[in-house]
């Protein structure tokens, strides 16, 4: 039965307009061009119609709207009495008796608790489409112990082991090489795709085996995503290269910060905001790991001098502490910021030789570790202007106001060409990484795409985590096709089925920009596509400067 059946038309186009501002208004500048591409003027008013409202609804509504008191309360209240005891039975929920309020209070605070079971059941009972599922939260404890293969206790290891490719030994070899100095410093730049990660994890895995008296390796990085990729990736190394027993510890999110215990080894993946905090409330603790930290590695080396970075990387740093940043991008904004991240890494900078190639790119392609990548322009023939103002944030920040940016997705000429664009190349069988210009833009680009029968998903920094988890996984599953995003899958996402990088979002940082086509640069040797394609919707933007800077950058990338 659909949730909706009992439901009159006018409150249907008060639920559309209740939760989405102005959507009707803008779906008629979108839908009918596409529907009804010879008829558009004259076909605006079918989207009124009770079918249409309801197909606007399954799209554009989510699982935390549903779950929301004020429209369970409403929708319920249009349900028969007879069809509210059947969903109380469906619920598992024994009814205390027939009052139609009693059994509506019931069935909502059933509904939203936390464990997520009466919810599943109610969107089973009214078949509602796959966007309104929110999977529960898996438990995750917040350390693993790993204790040393024997014959008697032999290792489970659940990964077969992956060797490190020559160009990755031969970094590894440079860094060990580097790290006999004391107090040694220094950036390793391998591009996006290449396996910084992976070879860093080597690295430490070598440093913590060494060290008869236990140490305490420390990974940095800014974002969840970031942290998960990190700790899953010395999971599946440390199982093959260990030689003593090591707890290794999540200190992001929720997981709280502890202290490994005196002569032990410890692997600590920890998120700045965490240990900012920390610092803060209960510095003892930050004192404690650093004297015993042996190494710092600094994922996304680049962001190192931002305030925050600088404090708890500086706060970190013991009497014998070595430090290593990793990044494709060994850069800032500017040149004086430039200057400073070097001197911070001690002016020492690791990367991959390309002997034989024009580039390391050229290298890395021809050896098919990255794609070969074809950038297509996708002309928006939209005029934009800077205030002053503007112009002057996007010359301080290398990015665009984010009032700009909210204002750019909301222009829906434009989303029209965004949305016709999308569709075919989903209906090409792509699997498509979209950037949008705000959250609001990705939400509603993702639900235009449910709206005409692809599987979408948007995810953005206040997702339910569980939710954000689901969507990646069922995304690398190929069972969504299109995964919208704003701000959190520019770093810490892997995903090598990803064959087009759809950027709608314009920006003159070059560290952002490399991040969001590295996306897609993981090639056929590494699990991922011998071809991906770049979609960029450029736009006519007065006072952007150069604005072809930022992509000729990269011009080597391209095919």
């Amino acid at each position: 039965m659909s949730i909706w059946k009992h439901v009159p038309s006018r409150i249907l186009q008060q639920q559309v307009d209740s939760y989405y501002h102005n959507l009707l208004d803008r779906l008629e500048v979108i839908l009918p061009a596409i529907e009804h591409p010879n008829g558009a003027n004259g076909r605006a008013n079918y989207l009124y119609s009770r079918e249409q409202l309801i197909k606007v609804l399954n799209s554009f509504l989510d699982s935390t709207t549903i779950r929301q008191r004020r429209f369970l309360n409403e929708i319920l209240s249009y349900l028969p009495l007879s069809e509210m005891l059947r969903l109380t039975r469906a619920l598992g929920i024994e009814p205390i008796d027939s009052d139609f309020e009693a059994l509506k209070n019931i069935i909502i605070t059933n509904i939203r608790r936390a464990d997520g079971q009466a919810y599943s059941k109610f969107i089973k009972f009214f078949s509602l489409p796959k966007n309104y599922n929110q999977e529960p939260a898996d438990e995750i404890r917040n350390h693993h112990f790993y204790e040393v293969a024997t014959v008697e206790n032999p290792q489970k290891v659940y990964t077969p082991y992956k060797d490190l490719k020559d160009y990755q030994s031969g970094v590894f070899f440079d860094a060990i090489l580097q790290l006999e100095a004391p107090r040694a410093r220094f950036i390793i730049q391998m591009p996006t795709g290449s396996g910084k990660t992976r070879t860093a994890m080597q690295i430490i895995s070598h440093v913590i085996n060494a060290r008869e008296n236990g140490a305490i390796v420390i990974w940095l990085a800014h974002s969840e995503e970031l942290c998960t990729q990190a700790y899953e990736s010395f999971d599946e190394t440390w199982r093959h290269l260990a030689k003593r027993q090591l707890n290794s510890y999540r200190a992001w999110g929720n997981h709280d910060i502890e202290i490994p215990k005196e002569d032990s080894s410890a692997f600590i993946v920890a998120g700045f905001q965490k240990l900012r905090n920390t610092l803060l409330v209960n510095p003892n603790i930050v004192k404690t790991i650093q004297d015993r930290s042996a190494l710092i590695i600094v994922d996304e080396a680049h962001m190192t001098l931002a305030p925050t970075y600088r404090e708890v990387t500086s706060a970190l740093i013991g009497k014998n502490t070595n430090v290593i940043g990793l990044t494709a991008t060994p850069g800032r904004s500017n040149e004086q910021q430039t200057q400073k991240l070097a001197e911070f890494y001690f002016n020492r900078q690791l990367g991959l030789p390309h002997e034989g190639f024009d580039s390391v790119i050229d290298m890395l392609q021809n050896r098919k570790v990255l794609s070969h990548v074809e950038y297509t322009a996708l002309q928006s023939n939209r005029n934009y202007a800077l205030s002053p103002r503007e112009r002057k944030k996007l010359e301080e920040d290398f990015d665009f106001p984010p009032n700009f940016l909210k204002n750019l997705g909301e222009d829906d000429i434009r989303n029209l060409e965004i949305i016709k664009r999308l569709l075919s190349e989903a209906q090409n069988g792509n699997q498509i990484i979209f950037f949008g210009c705000s959250i609001e833009h990705s939400k509603f680009i993702s639900a235009l795409l449910l709206y005409f029968g692809i599987q979408a998903a948007h995810i953005d920094g206040k997702t339910n985590k569980t939710q954000r988890a689901s969507s990646i996984k069922r995304y690398k599953c190929n069972n969504i096709q299109v995964l919208c995003n704003y701000g959190v899958l520019s770093t810490g996402f892997d995903a090598p089925n990803t064959n087009v990088v759809f950027i709608a979002r314009p920006t003159s940082s070059i560290i952002l920009y490399s991040q969001m086509i590295g996306r897609g640069l993981r090639g056929a040797a590494i699990g991922g596509t011998a071809n991906c394609k770049v979609i960029d919707v450029k736009d006519n933007i007065e006072g952007y400067g150069d604005a072809d800077k930022v992509y000729d950058y990269f011009a080597e990338y391209f095919d």
